[in-house]
């Protein structure tokens, strides 16, 4: 049995969330609900965008790095 994140007597806010000392994967679980990282394809623009490519690495080359409890990289790149 997991420790309850929640607490039922007291109220939170969204900020309060981000505050929380657990994994992000595991608040939505509280909900009934799970995290599920994946890309997104957005609506694309049809003018023309300098080092774009190069910016794309740049993100994907950094994502694994980045935790999203602490919002700080943890310096392995």
């Amino acid at each position: 049995m997991s420790i309850p994140i929640l607490q039922p007597d007291q109220s939170y806010t969204f900020r309060s969330y981000f505050e929380l000392s657990f994994e992000p994967e595991d608040i939505p679980i509280e909900f009934g609900y799970s995290l599920q990282r994946s890309y997104l394809n957005l609506q694309k623009s049809t003018a023309e965008l300098d080092r774009l490519i190069n910016l794309k690495s740049r993100i994907e080359e950094s994502l694994p790095y980045i935790s999203l409890t602490s919002g700080q990289p943890d310096g392995s790149y």
